[in-house]
């Protein structure tokens, strides 16, 4: 990603209530974990962030409620934690362990971000519009992860022409090349839209990126969207955090896989910010 981009990024002034669509053609794109790890990177930023679950497998939504019981046993950990210290400053007027107050100070501030991010369920047969309209009021971002299908055609339709940007996950596969047309007649049938339409290639691995053979990949979807300059190599990592309710960017343990997903969340917010609707 150009560096100054991501500078101009970060200085962008906040918007509330922008509408983020991930769509797909077909199942295991990665769509869900995209939708996850783009809600947590935003977070981290320092921007709240609702993902609303229109997928009928709740997948995300699933990933959630698990995140939340997670939250709540760590806040509790660390809540019985700061008393301690408080009652140790107001009965000896000090604290023993500088070090360990601040560590656990900065933990609390670290879970109250983290838990800025939530993520409700809707049914895609019956979208609610006037709870996402109150959304828009409450969060800088909704990201809505949808069917992976397109089995709910009226639902996808709906959200392009109402969000301000549409995000396709793509693998670099066959099978999922040969879906592109589909989307693309999709998005073509909503008519005339505002909304920045983006596809994510997922899986360009290193070797075949040095050996030129992903951008010949890529190629197979340029015309059906312009392609996001960020690049997401499919890492196990990715799928280590889920079982915990965590994405990559909290989880510090794969600085490539973290770096990745700030940078989509720095091109989301510059484009949705700065870029002309197309």
């Amino acid at each position: 990603m150009n560096l100054e981009m991501a500078k101009l990024a970060v200085a962008v002034a906040k918007v509330l209530g922008k509408i983020i669509a991930v769509i797909g053609g077909k199942g295991g794109s990665l769509k869900s974990t995209t939708t996850q790890n783009l809600g947590v990177a935003l977070t981290s930023q320092g921007k709240k962030v609702l993902i609303i679950d229109f997928d009928p497998q709740k997948t995300v939504y699933l990933w959630w409620v698990l995140r939340d019981k997670n939250f709540v046993r760590q806040q509790a950990a660390l809540a019985e934690k700061l008393a301690m210290l408080k009652k140790q400053k107001e009965e000896t007027g000090k604290v023993y362990n500088a070090g360990f107050a601040q560590r656990i100070a900065k933990q609390a501030a670290e879970y109250n971000k983290m838990r800025s991010l939530k993520v409700v369920s809707m049914s895609p047969a019956n979208i609610d519009w006037k709870a996402i309209e109150a959304y828009k009021n409450e969060y800088d971002y909704i990201i809505c992860d949808t069917s992976g299908h397109l089995e709910f055609i009226g639902t996808t339709k709906d959200l392009i022409k109402k969000s301000d940007m549409v995000l396709i996950p793509f693998n670099n596969s066959i099978d999922d090349f040969n879906v592109r047309l589909d989307v693309k007649e999709t998005i073509k049938s909503c008519g005339a839209i505002t909304a920045k339409v983006f596809s994510v290639v997922i899986d360009m691995n290193e070797k075949q990126n040095a050996k030129g053979i992903a951008p010949r990949l890529l190629a197979n979807v340029a015309d059906t969207m312009p392609i996001a300059p960020v690049k997401l190599y499919k890492r196990s990592s990715w799928l280590e955090v889920k079982y915990s309710g965590l994405g990559v960017v909290e989880a510090k343990k794969d600085k490539i896989a973290t770096q990745q997903f700030l940078d989509l969340a720095d091109f989301v917010t510059y484009e949705i910010n700065n870029a002309k609707a197309a």
